[in-house]
């Protein structure tokens, strides 16, 4: 392996061999796809689960919204369930909970939060105005929201037609850039950015475009994964450690920033391996790499970071 690809290799032999599994059992489908976690998945539950796993609640959304959604008795009605908090409460649900002034179902899954209330007030603020938009919803308000934002057309509930209206969109989005793929992951991220972020009749609080990636990325049906790259605080920390001392070999990247970053994997990458999602890969493994070693990142990643350089992984 040369010097120029022997990071690239690292992190992909990590994917592989310590983080793919666990990514799969995350990963979703709304057709049936066998080879992920959730087929058949309630959109509406797996979207608050993968946007809100945010902060001091990471880690616990998905117990969370599981249990929220288990007993209201699917994700739309968990999404109503929130949307019936009195808005006196919604800036201060830790208090709501402990007085029990919460719906029932929503007051037995919220009790035992052990932090993240503030995160948990941007979910309610976000069923409030889908509840808002679409009213009584008996299959999917985030289907709908998306077939409405994404696919400028309602939903019919027909799950086929919303995922191929939507990779159509990013085909569309995509077309003159198919072996650019230094800055596809910038014309994804503008896509949705456009069409589910920055219009403040769209926007639901709380889903800013890394956490909306972070769904994206996830979906197996959508064509969109491939394309996701979440350059969050861990990859910035990551790629600043790998420039540092693995640039002047010309192993890491020149800089810590998303370009450089995209430029270094890119040029290290053959168009298979972009094509069946490197850059998500890349992206999990450092991702889960900088979650695994704690408060002790970077003493750890460091020493990772210098037996790459010798040559000893």
């Amino acid at each position: 392996m040369s010097d120029k690809r022997v990071l690239v290799g690292w992190l992909l032999d990590a994917f592989e061999s310590q983080y793919k599994d666990e990514w799969q059992k995350e990963r979703f489908s709304v057709l049936g796809n066998t080879d992920c976690g959730h087929s058949h998945a309630d959109l509406d539950f797996i979207f608050f689960w993968k946007i809100y796993d945010q902060g001091y609640l990471a880690r616990q959304s998905g117990k969370l919204f599981g249990q929220l959604c288990r007993l209201a008795g699917g994700g739309p009605r968990m999404v109503r369930s929130m949307a019936q908090i009195s808005p006196e409460h919604v800036e201060h649900l830790k208090s709501a909970c402990e007085t029990e002034s919460l719906p029932s179902e929503v007051q037995k899954a919220f009790t035992h939060v052990r932090g993240g209330w503030r995160v948990l007030g941007w979910a309610v603020k976000a069923a409030k105005k889908l509840c808002r938009l679409y009213g009584v919803e008996e299959t999917s308000y985030i289907a709908q929201w998306l077939a409405n934002f994404i696919c400028n057309k309602r939903w019919t509930g027909n799950w086929e037609d919303l995922v191929n209206c939507i990779n159509v969109e990013v085909e569309e989005a995509t077309r003159d850039l198919k072996d650019d793929w230094q800055e596809l992951p910038f014309v994804a991220k503008g896509l949705l950015e456009q069409k589910l972020v920055n219009p403040p009749r769209v926007h639901l609080t709380g889903a800013g475009p890394n956490v909306v990636s972070f769904f994206f990325r996830d979906w197996k049906d959508s064509t969109l994964w491939r394309y996701v790259w979440k350059h969050d605080e861990k990859n910035d920390k990551f790629w600043h450690l790998a420039s540092e001392i693995l640039g002047p070999s010309h192993m890491g990247p020149q800089g810590s920033d998303e370009r450089a970053v995209l430029s270094f994997l890119t040029s290290r990458l053959s168009r298979k391996e972009l094509e069946s999602g490197a850059l998500a890969k890349v992206n999990t493994a450092v991702y889960r790499l900088m979650s695994d070693y704690g408060r002790e990142w970077q003493e750890q990643v460091r020493l990772e970071l210098r037996r790459v350089q010798q040559g000893q992984r």
